[in-house]
């Protein structure tokens, strides 16, 4: 019965509009780049980044855990990896305000492990700017997490 439901789901992503289906690649992509940037995707993570595309992509859970499940694996198996275009697109695809909450959905998911370490704050720096916002936005940002979880 796991196996249909899971197929059912599979099906459901496959028969999203090509519009639709690159964004959620593109999310699922620049979260795992964070979450891998110290080599090391935490259950944590993972669910944080499962709750950040079903948020910002609007998926129901068991979708958003399928797209968060390929995203690892391409990214683990040496696949498709993250590139600068990847967030660009993101950039040209979406408005300031989704970007922003997209910008901290990957501080969430940096932070879900109790640690933003310094190779973490620095794929958010990059992925920042290539989203469009300043590196003193992101590293305001960035700090103000790390206080919180200090504090």
């Amino acid at each position: 019965m796991a196996a249909e439901t899971i197929r059912a789901e599979l099906r459901t992503l496959h028969e999203l509009d090509p519009s639709s289906s690159r964004l959620l690649e593109a999310l699922a992509c620049v979260l795992t780049r964070v979450a891998m940037a110290d080599e090391d995707i935490s259950d944590c993570e993972t669910v944080e980044m499962e709750g950040t595309v079903m948020r910002l992509a609007q998926l129901p859970p068991a979708q958003a855990v399928l797209a968060v499940e390929i995203a690892k694996q391409r990214t683990c198996l040496g696949g498709v990896g993250y590139t600068a275009a990847i967030s660009r697109d993101l950039r040209r695809q979406t408005d300031p305000r989704y970007r922003l909450e997209l910008l901290h959905g990957l501080i969430d998911v940096a932070c879900a492990d109790g640690d933003l370490s310094d190779s973490e704050g620095a794929a958010i720096r990059r992925i920042a700017t290539e989203l469009g916002f300043t590196p003193q936005l992101a590293n305001e940002l960035i700090e103000e997490s790390r206080r919180s979880l200090h504090a």
